[in-house]
């Protein structure tokens, strides 16, 4: 081989080498995808919904899709991230949950917002990669192992399980307590936490001995606690009417911007910062209703299936006005405000979009 072919040779291996080592030093793409689902299932995304029959087995699950399962339904999800490897999340029945998720300074980070229902995470291997996280209403957990589980009651408790690792429980007062394997975390609705030990043999007997007491305690204070929520419910819902129709004076200066690639275009930020002036008033005035709205309205939708489920005696929520006239007015509505919701989650999405900024500008919890 002369000098000038070993030289040739040199330079291809030397980039061959720079291409490996380039794609082993990429980040894995963070991808959330539907592998299987059952029973009724809806996927809400960009201001549409998708029913069971709309979803695809390998339906990529987006930023900010909010997900719901009814009774029987169940919901697969492979998670292909840095953070957790061999990941997969199972959505139970009468579960609503959203996700968001982060790439930055090569982490990965993917926050699970459970507003009612029951999920079970599992994984072969947790990395320092990234971090995974389940927030509702009152508590916020860190997941630290491969085999866990944490499900609510109507009563708006949470249960926290671990067979394998450690989730790291935190309320709104920063009292902390952790999940191991033997050892549960209960959140009650006062927001308190507290131990209970666990035969890691029991695991499932467990979870439906806890939901079955939770529920009977709750059927004694139901009536009291619907009424208390059908009020605020009742008033929650006029706010986000009066908010929602202000928000949508501005649709066509949203639409605007979807699929807008951000950009250093000058005049496109000008554009971006005049329409942002313009909408700002109505997006605060829904994003302070609607943190409150969406979880008074799947309380609503737990205490409806627990009413019905459980046929319960007829109480008054006011003089003239029954449990079953309040149930039947919300299951008669419910389509149309789940899709306003939808309307109202893509309408911050592509406010974000004007900021030039990774958050749709608006937190649940």
């Amino acid at each position: 081989m002369t000098g000038i072919r070993k030289k040739k040779c040199f330079f291809l291996l030397l980039i061959l080498c720079a291409i490996t080592i380039s794609a082993a030093a990429e980040p894995q793409r963070l991808i959330l995808r539907i592998r299987e689902h059952s029973g009724k299932v809806r996927l809400f995304r960009d201001g549409t919904i998708l029913e069971s029959l709309d979803i695809s087995k390998d339906t990529d699950f987006g930023k900010y899709d909010l997900l719901e399962t009814e009774a029987e339904g169940a919901v697969k999800i492979e998670i292909f991230s840095q953070a957790a490897l061999g990941a997969e999340m199972l959505i139970g029945e009468n579960t609503a949950c959203y996700f968001d998720t982060e790439s930055k300074g090569g982490k990965q980070s993917i926050t699970l917002y459970l507003f009612t229902g029951q999920i079970h995470w599992t994984a072969k291997k947790m990395t320092d990669m990234g971090e995974i996280t389940i927030q509702t209403e009152f508590l916020s957990s860190t997941l630290t192992g491969t085999d866990i589980v944490y499900t609510s009651s109507p009563d708006g408790s949470v249960l926290a399980l671990c067979r394998d690792g450690k989730v790291l429980c935190i309320n709104k007062r920063g009292s902390t307590l952790s999940a191991v394997p033997g050892n549960a975390i209960e959140q009650v609705r006062s927001g308190q936490l507290r131990s209970i030990p666990i035969e890691l043999t029991d695991f499932e007997r467990f979870i439906q001995e806890w939901r079955y007491q939770k529920l009977e305690a709750f059927k004694t204070v139901s009536l009291k606690n619907m009424k208390t929520s059908a009020v605020g419910y009742i008033e929650d819902l006029d706010r986000f009417n009066t908010a929602y129709v202000e928000l949508m004076k501005y649709r066509d200066i949203f639409k605007r911007w979807s699929g807008i690639q951000k950009t250093d275009n000058l005049q496109a930020k000008d554009f971006a910062v005049r329409d942002k002036i313009t909408t700002s008033p109505a997006v605060f005035k829904m994003r302070n209703v609607l943190s409150s709205f969406e979880r008074t309205f799947y309380r609503i939708l737990d205490f409806r299936n627990f009413y019905y489920d459980e046929k319960m005696e007829e109480g008054m929520i006011w003089p003239g006005y029954s449990t079953n006239d309040f149930f039947s007015e919300f299951t008669r509505h419910k389509a149309d405000i789940s899709w306003k919701m939808a309307q109202v989650r893509y309408i911050l999405k592509l406010y974000a979009a004007m900021s030039w900024e990774t958050s749709p500008g608006f937190d649940l919890f």
